[in-house]
């Protein structure tokens, strides 16, 4: 048993389906393009893990910063933000649980 729609009702959706079609086509053209993230210059050069992992430390700073809700960990993501530079300065920030275990967690 074969049941055909009305033409009036196919009339009517018809525009709003081609509608939405180039209004997604449309959607789609305008995302931005994912990029790749690009390799450390200090794995690029290769060697041991030993001499890779000293040649990435060499420049690598850690800050503590507190705890993660208080004001010296926004003062030490900023100052990581700031002064970061890849492969000639890396400033990372450190989650701590207070004055008494800064050192501890640092080292």
């Amino acid at each position: 048993m074969r049941v055909s729609a009305p033409c009036g009702a196919l009339r009517r959706v018809l525009p709003v389906l081609i509608f939405a079609c180039t209004l997604g086509h449309l959607a789609l053209k305008s995302l931005p393009t994912a990029h790749a993230q690009s390799v450390p210059k200090s794995l690029e050069e290769g060697g041991s893990d030993a001499a890779m992992r000293l040649r990435k430390n060499n420049w690598t700073v850690g800050v503590a910063g507190g705890q993660l809700s208080g004001t010296y960990m926004t003062f030490a993501n900023e100052m990581a933000e700031v002064l970061d530079d890849a492969d000639n300065l890396r400033v990372i920030p450190i989650v701590t649980y207070g004055a008494a275990s800064n050192l501890d967690d640092l080292l």
